[in-house]
């Protein structure tokens, strides 16, 4: 089955196609959800019109007219408060990758203490293990020889 579109076009996420019917367009859905791990939506045109991006596509004559699509709120306002949002956003999630890398750091740091202080209580024990060692050698060495006067 051939499933190819008469136009396909693509922004980044978005996609304009022209199928000839929505049977062909849920055909179309189908197969491109099988062959990827994302879940595709559609829009049909309302009074042969269609929204895409920020462009009002009008079918005329075999071909297509277009227009740029703004709301009839929309007077920037939202666009200067997504940016904003999406820089805090941005920052905090910075300040979390920074907070997390110390907290990292310091761990890391804890446990090469706590290893150094292990090992120089081992190496202290040992050397106390010597030295008693070696009293005991010197103890025995004595009596022997007091021993054999």
């Amino acid at each position: 089955m051939n499933l190819k579109p008469a136009i396909y076009c693509r922004y980044v996420d978005d996609i304009f196609t022209q199928v000839p019917d929505v049977r062909r367009l849920q055909e179309l859905k189908e197969a491109s959800e099988r062959n990827s791990e994302l879940s595709f939506t559609y829009e049909m045109e309302k009074d042969g019109k269609l929204l895409y991006l920020d462009v009002t596509v009008t079918e005329r004559g075999g071909g297509f007219h277009t227009a740029v699509y703004t709301k009839e709120a929309n007077i920037g306002i939202g666009f200067v408060e997504d940016i904003i949002r999406r820089k805090q956003q941005q920052t905090q999630q910075q300040q979390q990758i920074q907070q997390q890398q110390q907290t990292q750091k310091q761990q890391q740091t804890q446990h090469q203490q706590q290893t150094q202080q292990q090992q120089q209580t081992q190496q202290q024990q040992q050397i106390q293990q010597q030295q008693q060692t070696q009293k005991q050698q010197q103890t025995q060495h004595q009596q022997q020889t007091q021993q054999q006067t």
